[in-house]
């Protein structure tokens, strides 16, 4: 009698559409979260840019001469070169955290479609399982939005421990020193100096400000900005600052600020001091365990980060 193997060829149709159609989304998500929780811009142009780039990556294993490309060092080089696309030049210590996030998050993405898949695959007569990646990469989507919701508290919770500064506010012959948060996440600025916001709670900044604004802030409903102009006097009225945000609550709105005389920062051993800074009053808490009670803008210090 006797013996022979019997070879089963199994075909897979791969088709290029769908390819970078499945490496464009999970780019995109994978991308959307680095930035939630490195607390850095996130545009959309320049995130499907980034994320296309990326996508297209595969294609140089069809190029001739160029396979050679699509190893660690390529791989490692197109990550530098996908976020640079995405995010811009950042200072290079926050550069090396978003890296890092970026592969975190890469890795964790790429378990949860692998791990999905595996469950949910399909075996067909022949034993071989399904290609589709969709219930992996539909979870892996679910999972981004989700923490992407909580990005931000999850980035503070991390970083309050290491972030956490005092500061001292000037206001004439009045100091007022409160405990600081540095916050990555913060961008905003005066919208017309440019000047980085520190960001108060009411409670903390209430007793230095005039009875005017204090009034008016202390309202439930939104100050009226055109009557807190007119009722400032002496020069209350050059230091008042109206601040546009898109964060801390809501979608949109103003915030009133104003212009001190000087902000000191200490940390570490520094003393970081300017007085191009604006404050703006945030008529909420900001910590809900009371661990700081203003949020600064990261470039007060990022000769430090």
């Amino acid at each position: 009698m006797g013996y022979g193997r019997v070879y089963v060829m199994v075909e897979y149709t791969v088709y290029a559409d769908e390819i970078i159609a499945n490496n464009l989304l999970m780019n995109c998500a994978i991308l959307y979260l680095t930035a939630r929780l490195a607390g850095v811009p996130c545009r959309v142009l320049r995130v499907v840019t980034a994320a296309l780039t990326g996508s297209l990556y595969i294609f140089v294993l069809f190029l001739p001469g160029a396979a050679s490309f699509y190893n660690l060092a390529g791989k490692l080089l197109l990550s530098v070169v996908v976020l640079l696309i995405a995010f811009g030049l950042l200072p290079w210590r926050r550069f090396l955290v978003v890296w890092i996030l970026f592969f975190g998050v890469s890795f964790l993405a790429g378990g949860v479609v692998m791990g999905i898949n595996s469950l949910v695959a399909g075996t067909g007569a022949l034993g071989g399982e399904s290609r589709t990646l969709w219930p992996g990469i539909l979870s892996a989507l679910f999972l981004v939005a989700v923490v992407g919701r909580k990005g931000a508290i999850l980035r503070r919770r991390v970083t309050a421990g290491f972030f956490r500064v005092p500061v001292i506010i000037h206001l004439g012959t009045a100091r007022v020193e409160l405990e600081g948060l540095v916050d990555t996440g913060n961008q905003l600025s005066d919208p017309v100096t440019r000047d980085p916001v520190v960001v108060v709670e009411f409670e903390a900044i209430k007793d230095f400000i005039p009875d005017v604004m204090r009034d008016a802030l202390a309202r439930d409903r939104e100050p009226d900005f055109s009557a807190l102009v007119a009722a400032l006097e002496g020069n209350w009225a050059t230091r008042l600052r109206l601040i546009p945000y898109r964060s801390l609550g809501k979608s949109g709105g103003l915030l009133v600020g104003f212009k001190p005389d000087l902000v000191e920062v200490i940390y570490g051993e520094r003393v970081v001091k300017t007085s191009r800074v604006v404050v703006a009053v945030y008529r909420h808490r900001l910590s809900p365990e009371d661990s700081y009670n203003a949020l600064l803008h990261p470039q007060l210090i990022k000769a430090f980060l």
